[in-house]
């Protein structure tokens, strides 16, 4: 399936060749918010280098692990959001409820998860829970922004499924 990834640390060789030399045999295909892929099979790298609090796609064969290496982002950097899709990365290597992240972003139309938790402002829900170091999340934006996250307040969600019980 389907992952959604992103950093939180500056890659010290931010070329995709290189953040996915060890699991190059793994990749199937990679793509940013814009379509530009990464494709090894074909020899394809469009997306280059890995820019800063952007969050990618990527297709692996098999269950494996993606380590990069490099200094610390800034947890407060900020970054543009364009209007439409796209998708961002998260920043801070803490988890963070959603909700304390992205409310004082005023233009998110919704966002998902890779497993398609939603937080939804106008209806009140956070189904993402807390947003978590390394992943990335696509954004639905109404209007281009200047976003840093916020410095959070420690607050962990939980979130409980919900199950259906059949007797």
């Amino acid at each position: 399936g389907w992952n959604i990834w992103s950093t939180y640390v500056a890659p010290e060789d931010p070329n995709m060749d290189a953040i996915f030399s060890d699991i190059v045999n793994d990749i199937v295909i990679c793509k940013d918010e814009g379509g530009a892929v990464y494709w090894p099979a074909f020899g394809l790298n469009g997306i280059v280098n890995i820019t800063d609090a952007e969050g990618y796609q990527v297709k692996a064969s098999s269950d494996v692990t993606l380590e990069v290496t490099g200094a610390l982002l800034d947890p407060s950097m900020e970054f543009s959001i364009e209007a439409g899709w796209g998708i961002i990365g998260y920043v801070k290597p803490g988890p963070s409820d959603a909700d304390d992240m992205m409310s004082p972003l005023t233009n998110v139309v919704i966002m998902k998860d890779e497993n398609g938790s939603v937080y939804w402002p106008q209806f009140g829900l956070n189904g993402i829970g807390n947003m978590t170091a390394g992943e990335g999340y696509q954004i639905k934006m109404d209007a281009d922004a200047m976003f840093s996250y916020a410095p959070g307040s420690g607050r962990l969600a939980y979130v409980e499924p919900i199950r259906t019980i059949h007797y």
